[in-house]
């Protein structure tokens, strides 16, 4: 069974500061999860598991919410509903973490196996009434791997949700994983319609003197700072992510494309080098709940970003003489 990541609904969400300006592009409320695991955090994982079986990697979800009338039996499936999840060891459980592409991430969820094939799904939605259902795993002959689990809401969840007595929510969900090379790649459609909109809605604005200005901030606010420490010293090679990065990046400028606080105590700052290579670099900041700068965690591509874009940024970068050195 194989996936197409448009079919399965991802959004990427983002504020942008591309050219002086701060703009709300997509939905960027920040989101409680139960945590947040990027590419280059995934791939440090897994090198440190090679060779072993686990269940760490990516997970398409395929969630179905089932709506039965106690009174009638009337069951009713609605539409499933599709997400992305990163897998990673916490214990002697797997946690389900949110990554980039996560739509609806949980308040805590984890996969807890007591057998090869056998275990349970945890999930702590409310502190009242924690969920805990019998879970499975199968190989399918072509060697898929999945998930199943469903449950029933427990009681006072389920009519503060539905302010009915006669209405039971459940939920049947199927974990499929998928291969992190085929996930982590090139996706031509999300890149063509970021590039429309950059095109179309930021690159030819005209900008006011108190955009100018809250950009300005934002080129040398104490991330930024951060990033061209690293970069002049040289530890940026010893960040998760940025070990290939040239020591000639010190002699290199930079522009912050993106800023998103979409995840809990986390902030990413999109990156766009005026030398080094021709990608576009998420950098993921650790940040206390007042949005206070704690560390740099990890740096990942942004695989959303074309070639052709990239050329257009940088193209207007040096017209308007707006890299940060």
């Amino acid at each position: 069974m194989t996936f197409n990541k448009i079919e399965a609904a991802m959004q990427y969400r983002f504020i942008t500061v591309f050219m002086f300006l701060v703009i709300a592009i997509f939905t960027t409320n920040t989101i409680h999860s139960q945590g947040f695991v990027s590419e280059s955090q995934l791939r440090h994982l897994l090198a440190e598991e090679e060779g072993e079986s686990s269940l760490t990697g990516i997970w398409l979800s395929e969630g179905y919410t089932v709506v039965r009338n106690v009174y009638t039996e009337e069951v009713n499936k609605l539409e499933p509903i599709y997400d992305f999840f990163t897998m990673v060891p916490e214990g002697d459980k797997y946690r389900i973490a949110a990554n980039r592409e996560t739509e609806n991430p949980k308040m805590y969820a984890a996969i807890e196996m007591t057998h090869k094939y056998n275990g349970h799904y945890i999930s702590s939605v409310n502190t009242d009434e924690p969920i805990s259902a019998p879970c499975t795993y199968t190989v399918n002959a072509e060697g898929f791997e999945s998930i199943h689990y469903s449950y029933r809401l427990p009681p006072k969840l389920n009519y503060k949700l539905v302010q009915n007595d006669s209405l039971e929510l459940g939920y049947s969900v199927t974990l499929y994983k998928i291969e992190t090379e085929k996930y982590y790649t090139e996706d031509k459609e999300t890149q063509a319609d970021l590039r429309e909109l950059f095109e179309n809605e930021i690159i030819n604005k005209e900008l006011s003197k108190e955009e100018l200005q809250g950009i300005e901030e934002t080129l040398y606010n104490p991330p930024a700072d951060t990033i061209r420490y690293l970069m002049d010293t040289g530890n940026i090679k010893h960040i998760i992510g940025a070990s290939e990065f040239p020591n000639a990046i010190k002699d290199d400028r930079f522009f912050i494309i993106t800023v998103n606080n979409a995840f809990t105590n986390r902030v990413t700052y999109t990156v766009l080098f005026e030398n080094f290579d021709d990608n576009v670099w998420h950098f993921d900041f650790k940040v206390d709940d007042n949005f206070k700068m704690l560390d740099l965690i990890c740096v990942d591509k942004a695989h959303e970003y074309s070639a052709e874009l990239i050329a257009l940024i940088k193209d207007h970068n040096t017209k308007s003489n707006t890299w940060r050195k």
